[in-house]
């Protein structure tokens, strides 16, 4: 997993379901250049969208399980 990718997981866990702008801000980065990664990230497994808050980002339990193994 990209260091990048491990970093949007880290803030989310530690701070909770979090939106593109939160994360994109912190990251200092561009919030379309985040929304399209988070988008991958869902697609991929790592995250998933909160169903009233489509735009909120947590991390999936399958993901959390394999960051408690570390």
């Amino acid at each position: 997993m990209s260091p990048q990718r491990q970093r949007i997981i880290s803030i989310i866990q530690d701070g909770g379901p979090a939106d593109a702008k939160s994360i994109a801000d912190i990251l200092n980065q561009d919030r379309i250049t985040t929304q399209q990664l988070l988008k991958r990230m869902v697609r991929d497994g790592l995250l998933a969208t909160l169903p009233l808050a489509p735009r909120t980002y947590y991390a999936t339990q399958q993901q959390e399980a394999t960051n408690e193994d570390k």
